[in-house]
């Protein structure tokens, strides 16, 4: 066979090979999602019990963030999951490792550095019918964010910071309760943040979301919000917010 016709041949398979590449690994993802939904059912509950709780992992204190969430969904009676490992319901004081949930071929798959770790994006969402965000720093999240969205699970993002308010030259579209702060922009196009004078907002002027994140959380299904997107001063100020989360109807 000609150098020509074997190039030719070549080409041809690679192209086949990358054309079937997407759809192959979302047949692999799905088989993977369902052996962790078989696991995490026995081993924690009916999906409708379980939130994930998600955020960066840099410092200490955003670790700390994440799991004082992940441990008041606990006493409030559902499971959480973290990217650490899970807490079952009404049990806050103990952390279970994430691997009672992963088969070990599933996690042996993951070790090698050439599958590409969607592993929170494809499957921490999946598992879970509500989810928390800190989103006080972009890191990782964002990929579960997305996740989320896709999948249609509600989730609640949340900042803290010392500045949530300045009274009168708030947006008003920002509404106060019970120590917090939310937004509440009917739809996307209204958001304030894009103009180039605009009201004050927490979410642009206090920790600066990116655009793609508010869109995820401000964006409408069926003719209404069902993402949340809230400032705190501090930490405790959530906890209404959490009970309200873990009781109101997907």
């Amino acid at each position: 066979m000609p150098n020509s016709e074997l190039n030719d041949d070549t080409d041809f398979l690679k192209k086949l090979l990358r054309g079937l590449l997407g759809p192959f690994m979302e047949k692999v993802l799905q088989i993977v999602v369902g052996f962790h939904e078989v696991l995490a059912s026995t081993k924690i509950g009916a999906i409708k019990i379980r939130h994930g709780v998600f955020g960066p992992y840099p410092e200490d204190h955003d670790r700390e963030v994440i799991h004082w969430v992940a441990r008041k969904l606990s006493s409030l009676g559902v499971a959480a999951l973290t990217g650490d490992g899970y807490y079952l319901p009404n049990d806050p004081e103990t952390l279970n490792p994430l691997d009672e949930i992963s088969p070990p071929i599933i996690r042996e798959i993951f070790r090698d550095p050439r599958i590409p770790e969607y592993k929170y994006y494809y499957i921490f969402p999946k598992l879970v019918s509500k989810a928390a965000f800190f989103m006080n720093d972009e890191r990782g999240q964002t990929h579960e964010l997305m996740g989320c969205y896709e999948a249609m699970i509600p989730f609640l993002g949340f900042i803290i910071h010392e500045e949530i308010t300045r009274g009168e030259e708030d947006c008003g579209y920002l509404r106060k309760k019970n120590g917090y702060v939310e937004c509440v922009v009917p739809e996307t196009a209204l958001c304030s943040g894009r103009m180039p004078r605009r009201p004050f907002c927490p979410f642009y002027d206090s920790i600066n979301i990116s655009w793609l994140a508010k869109q995820l959380f401000l964006e409408k299904r069926g003719g209404r919000r069902q993402n949340r997107l809230v400032a705190v001063q501090r930490l405790e100020d959530l906890e209404d917010m959490l009970s309200s989360c873990v009781t109101e109807e997907s």
